[in-house]
Parts: C-alpha cells; structure tokens; sequence
C-alpha cells in the first residue's frame, strides 16, 4: 500500500516516518502506516490577462462575468483580472453620467445660487 504526505502529496517510503520534503510527521497505527490519499493538486496557471482580454471584458461585462467563473480554479489571477475588469466597468458606467450631469447642470445655471 503506498503512502501519501498529507500537505505536499509526495509518495513516502515505506519505513519513514516523516516526509523528506515538507517534514511532516506520518501518523503510525502500531506496526503499519495509515495511508493518505494524495491531495487534489491543481494545475494553476500564473499569467495575467492580455491587453485585449482587459479591453473585452471592460466593454462586454458579461463576457468578464463568465470568464471569471471559468478562470475560478484554474486561473485565479486571470480570473481576478477579469471581475476587477467588469467592476472598473460598471464603475465608469455610473461615474461618467454623473459627471455630465452635474457639469450640464452647471452650465445652464441650475445649480445652486446663494443670495446675498
């Protein structure tokens, strides 16, 4: 029966009683080890989000939504660049009619007015 370290998922020997690599300590039931499944690893890809990517979902949220839910697992620094994208989006989106708004008003004179 193989055994598994329980933090890194490297195989242990079959007398050792810690791993050599993380050196965690093996739990031991009398005379034989109690095996450890080895741990779920993911393949996470490191790389970022391309120019056109950024310009995609900036413009097409819903485009960015989805691709965050794709990236989730397996990409989570793409998948972190696409919703921080979609809010920079939504962001502007309520921003810039406010700006106008308040710069029309100000120029036909609606403002406020004080009087002396």
């Amino acid at each position: 029966m193989y055994k598994f370290c329980s933090k890194c998922g490297s195989e242990l020997q079959e007398n050792s009683c810690s791993c050599s690599a993380t050196k965690v300590q093996v739990q031991a039931s009398q005379d034989t080890f109690s095996a450890v499944s080895p741990p779920q690893i993911y393949n996470v890809d490191h790389s970022s989000l391309s120019t056109g990517e950024k310009l995609l979902y900036f413009f097409i949220p819903i485009v960015g939504i989805v691709k965050y839910f794709d990236y989730k697992n397996s990409q989570p620094v793409k998948a972190k660049g696409a919703i921080s994208m979609v809010l920079f989006s939504l962001a502007v989106s309520i921003l810039i009619p406010i700006v106008l708004l308040c710069g029309t008003c100000s120029m036909l004179g609606l403002g406020a007015t004080t009087s002396v």
